[in-house]
């Protein structure tokens, strides 16, 4: 088969999409909106990447005028695919790239939703809905990465909407035994640094820890990069807890497993969230996990089982779950190997990239 992909090129998540698709020996034709770096394709056959060279972070500007021009892209777009010939257009985030395949009508056409696109998009205008509902009515198929979003996309459209997750390489996220004694016990997270994935509320559920709780010996790593940055700082400043708080900063998704190597629990406390990659990836690596029961969250944890989960913005019970798990290692080293048994019964990337090949070769018929 030839798969003509509308996605971000920067993304982890399209990477590793093109990289099962063509690993099977598919050819794949990518266009992105975005820059991306191509050396991060260099080693994959079957490929041809196209960009129209955009910042990364115009998918995240209010300004509807610079999103404007995605339709710039449309003429060029629709010359490749004649040039290319694909049997399948595959658009990879509904409210971009989404839309501009839409406007193509190609035959085979279909939208995989990613979160905001739905959870967010959808809901600020008319005008916004009515993009959503036409992207929808052209795809013969709909993809969603967990059911709660599968329950929201179905408020847009009548069709069939199939859910295959973001699953995980449960080769390169394995468990690794702790090598040495640390002198700390280390708590982390691995997400952007938005307002959204409630960084806020971690770091003062750790000042609980710290300074109600007097746990010793405690330190919170905070990775990634993103605008709230400065004022997580501040925050972790002003509760006096700044000097057991780390930020490495951007984690190379390549160096995510030996992060997560040196965690004794992985927290993620969003707001909102379609899915959780990181949660599983954390599960995988026979992590305790502590989330927050909100979307897609609780579809990738089992409450006391895998993890716990803990209600949004409430700094006292992330504190408490994470006080129970500090304190007993057997609860632990549980929910650890729980989990990773979860995620490989669920979650392997092998088995949602077959049910993905699987649906291409269906719509060929």
């Amino acid at each position: 088969m030839k798969i003509f992909i509308l996605a971000p090129g920067h993304s982890p998540h399209t990477r590793k999409w093109i990289k099962g698709i063509t690993a099977q020996k598919h050819e794949v034709i990518l266009y992105s909106f975005t820059a991306f770096s191509k050396k991060n394709y260099n080693n994959i056959e079957n490929f041809t990447g196209y960009s129209l060279g955009l910042s990364k972070d115009i998918g995240f500007s209010k300004g509807i005028v610079k999103k404007l021009c995605y339709f710039f892209a449309l003429p060029r777009i629709k010359h490749l695919i004649k040039k290319h010939k694909p049997d399948i257009l595959h658009a990879h985030y509904l409210s971009s790239y989404g839309l501009i395949g839409a406007l193509i009508n190609f035959k085979r056409y279909a939208i995989s939703v990613w979160g905001t696109d739905i959870f967010e998009f959808a809901k600020k205008n008319t005008i916004q809905r009515k993009i959503i509902q036409y992207a929808l009515s052209k795809a013969r198929v709909v993809f969603s990465t967990s059911e709660i979003m599968k329950h929201e996309i179905s408020k847009y459209t009548n069709k069939t909407i199939q859910v295959i997750p973001f699953g995980i390489d449960t080769e390169l996220f394995i468990p690794h035994p702790k090598i040495r004694e640390k002198k700390e016990f280390i708590i982390g997270t691995i997400k952007a640094l938005k307002e959204i994935y409630g960084i806020s509320y971690l770091i003062k559920a750790f000042s609980i820890l710290v300074n109600e709780y007097k746990i010793p010996a405690l330190k919170l790593i905070i990775a990634g990069q993103g605008p709230e940055k400065d004022n997580y700082i501040k925050l972790a400043r002003e509760l006096k807890i700044e000097n057991k708080i780390e930020f490495p900063g951007f984690i190379d998704p390549r160096d995510v497993p030996d992060v997560l190597a040196t965690f004794d629990i992985f927290v993620a406390v969003s707001l909102r969230e379609s899915f959780g990659v990181a949660v599983i990836e954390a599960s995988a690596c026979e992590l305790p996990v502590v989330v927050s029961n909100v979307d897609g969250l609780p579809e990738v944890v089992i409450n006391n089982e895998t993890g716990l989960l803990v209600p949004p913005m409430n700094p006292k019970e992330t504190a408490d779950a994470l006080q129970s798990l500090i304190n007993n290692k057997s609860k632990r080293e549980m929910m650890g190997r729980n989990g990773r048994k979860f995620v490989l019964a669920r979650y392997k990337f092998d088995k949602n990239l077959e049910d993905l090949l699987d649906t291409y070769k269906a719509m060929l018929i």
